[in-house]
């Protein structure tokens, strides 16, 4: 889901914005598990969405560091493609509130959080 989210206000507010408001120890992290890298095309940064381009085994800290620089990118920027200003953090927590254990396959699950990050009530 903050994957998500963080590609979605790259999109809307662009990298620089995004990764700026992000503290520098978790901007430190998003690049060295490759979920965030410089753009291809030259300029500024983009998410890599596809997990198994990710390095996340123990030596690089394991998901549970990744997580948490996910949440540090999250609080101090803002989804305001849907509606009213909220910082992803909220934006994020609110959906894993009303869907954590609701999908039986990763595609239900990968449909509704598309779903919900283009501003829909994430039910696929």
């Amino acid at each position: 889901m903050s994957v998500r989210t963080l590609d979605r206000m790259f999109a809307e507010h662009g990298s620089e914005e995004v990764l700026g408001n992000t503290d520098e120890r978790s901007l430190d992290v998003l690049l060295e598990s490759g979920v965030v890298r410089p753009a291809e095309d030259g300029g500024g940064y983009e998410v890599v969405l596809d997990k198994e381009q990710w390095n996340t085994d123990d030596a690089a800290g394991g998901l549970r560091r990744l997580d948490g620089a996910l949440g540090a990118a999250m609080w101090p920027n803002e989804v305001t493609w849907c509606g009213d200003p909220v910082d992803g953090e909220a934006f994020v927590d609110a959906y894993t509130e009303e869907f954590e254990g609701a999908f039986d396959t990763t595609g239900e699950y990968e449909a509704s959080v598309a779903d919900y990050v283009d501003c829909g009530d994430g039910r696929p």
